[in-house]
């Protein structure tokens, strides 16, 4: 599954950087592993939520907010991970983990609503 917005990744190693206050040009070459990671997890939680909830992968594409949200969970990931290794305040990691979020947002393309394609997925009962 290819990530969209590979353009993300710059800006997504800046402002880690930043958070964790390292130079972004001092930033060791396996973080990038870990961004790619990150955005691929990311991307995961994105299209699971949202096709579970009967939309396409095309509306998950177009979807106004999609590289708001990519940004956002990827760089969630992201410092979760460096909170291993240095200390990321907590309250960041909370206003970047947009997960829950996709269980109720409204999706819009060019600024108009759009409704889910596919009947939602029902788990147990």
């Amino acid at each position: 599954m290819s990530v969209p917005f590979p353009e993300q990744r710059e800006q997504i190693r800046q402002i880690a950087a930043i958070v964790v206050h390292r130079d972004p040009d001092d930033w060791p070459q396996a973080w990038n592993l870990l961004i790619d990671h990150a955005r691929f997890t990311a991307w995961q939680d994105i299209v699971g939520q949202l096709t579970a909830r009967g939309y396409s992968r095309q509306q998950i594409e177009q979807w106004d907010n999609c590289a708001e949200f990519l940004r956002d969970l990827t760089l969630y990931w992201v410092l979760t991970i460096a909170a291993a290794f240095t200390t990321v305040p907590e309250t960041v990691l909370r206003r970047l983990d947009r997960r829950r979020e996709l269980k109720t947002v409204q999706l819009t393309v060019q600024g108009q609503c759009v409704t889910p394609t596919e009947p939602p997925i029902r788990y147990g009962s």
